[in-house]
């Protein structure tokens, strides 16, 4: 926080206000613009819940919910002739697999999100794989 102000008179505080300022928006989230931080403040003034104020928290999850936090790719692997991209969704803590598909009209991508972990991630997309060539072998059979 910025700056604590108070107003009084005879040593009697009759107010007292808390300033949030583009400065601590960009400390929760350092990687926004100075822009995307006024309009989170915007954001919090227009808003914000009088029973819960503004705080930190409040802060942190405002700019999320404004300006998602980037995936990251974290590995990139081939599974029987598919290729899997694993990545996390900072936002969401949660883990994405997405597995490219190549057929005769060029590639489609099937996706999975919402998963715990980097682990679950692959399982899921060699899951999918699997039941991808398991129909492809009842089809020549």
């Amino acid at each position: 926080m910025s700056n604590i102000s108070t107003a009084g008179t005879n040593s009697l505080i009759q107010e007292i206000s808390i300033v949030w300022s583009i400065d601590d928006v960009l400390d929760v989230r350092p990687l926004l613009s100075k822009e995307q931080a006024s309009i989170v403040l915007q954001h919090l003034k227009k808003n914000h819940d009088a029973t819960i104020g503004i705080n930190w928290d409040v802060i942190e999850i405002v700019s999320d919910d404004l300006f998602l936090k980037p995936i990251r790719v974290i590995k990139t692997l081939r599974y029987k002739e598919h290729e899997i991209e694993i990545s996390y969704q900072e936002s969401d803590e949660r883990y994405i697999a997405d597995i490219r598909i190549d057929d005769c009209d060029g590639h489609t991508v099937q996706g999975f999100c919402g998963l715990k972990t980097e682990s679950e991630a692959v399982s899921v997309a060699q899951a999918f794989i699997d039941g991808l060539h398991y129909t492809e072998e009842e089809e020549f059979n």
